[in-house]
């Protein structure tokens, strides 16, 4: 799970720099570069990832018949009770965590007058903490007790997110 958080880190250092970077030419040009490489990772992972399944396990399936984009499959997938709740709370914890950035960077422009360029930076720091305390700090976390590795998350979003960003609200507080 600490490769995991690292990898969001790592989305999380890169995509607002490089969205920083790429605002002086137009806000809509950010979205479109991140679309953009979206399409290409959707691509290379439909042609250029191997299958992982052995290829008799893959034909013996009752379901290898059916063309992958079949939408019978996605209804199939959502009419399961089981897995619609986690579906449901998949997308509402994506979207709430969208929200937040959204609203954060509104935030940091009113009390900080910060620009696109400097929300960049600041999410790229951010995202730079969280690499370092998931990747670092979590992959030492997995060989001691299984406490460890369940408060492990909790405390590295609350440190990397909460405390850092608290310091320099709470800084720029003073100065006005």
């Amino acid at each position: 799970m600490g490769l995991i958080g690292a990898a969001f880190g790592l989305g999380f250092i890169f995509g607002p720099s490089i969205g920083g970077l790429l605002s002086p030419y137009g806000y809509s040009i950010p979205p479109f570069f991140a679309s953009g490489l979206a399409l290409a990772n959707g691509f290379s992972a439909i042609f250029l990832l191997p299958e992982s399944r052995p290829k008799e396990i893959a034909t013996s399936n009752q379901h290898a018949q059916r063309s992958r984009f079949d939408l019978s499959n996605l209804k199939e997938v959502f009419f399961q009770p089981k897995l619609r709740i986690y579906i449901f709370l998949f997308f509402l914890v994506t979207f709430s965590f969208a929200n937040l950035e959204a609203t954060f960077a509104l935030l940091t422009e009113r009390m900080m007058s910060y620009g696109p360029k400097e929300n960049g930076y600041l999410f790229t720091f951010i995202g730079l903490v969280v690499a370092v305390v998931q990747g670092g700090v979590l992959g030492i976390s997995q060989s001691l007790a299984s406490l460890a590795r369940v408060l492990g998350p909790a405390w590295a979003d609350g440190f990397s997110e909460s405390g850092v960003m608290r310091r320099r609200i709470g800084a720029a507080q003073r100065s006005c």
